[in-house]
């Protein structure tokens, strides 16, 4: 299992796109260009950094995707645009905490 810890808070935080594939060079740029909103998504997993209660936390998601042991892959992550809609503040930021695999 792939284990990422992250920052959620009130302010300033955005919404981040996280996948496991084989290529080291991110073929989805384009997407990562995109305002996603907090729905599923079947191909990205969504780490949403933002919330309404006025504290930042930690918080921690289990990708859907796992690694078989002996199998490798390489961890995308990318900063999407601001969500002006879902999130406060005019600046986008994401605190990644760290990325655990077990």
């Amino acid at each position: 299992m792939i284990e990422i810890s992250f920052v959620v808070s009130y302010e300033n935080f955005g919404l981040g796109l996280v996948w496991l594939d084989d290529n080291p060079v991110n073929l989805h740029e384009e997407n990562c260009k995109n305002v996603w909103d907090t729905m599923m998504d079947t191909f990205y997993e969504k780490l949403i950094g933002y919330w309404d209660q006025p504290a930042s936390v930690p918080s921690v998601s289990i990708m859907r995707k796992r690694l078989k042991e002996g199998e490798s892959g390489f961890l995308h992550i990318c900063l999407t645009p601001p969500n002006v809609q879902a999130m406060k503040g005019t600046s986008n930021k994401f605190k990644l905490l760290g990325v655990r695999v077990y």
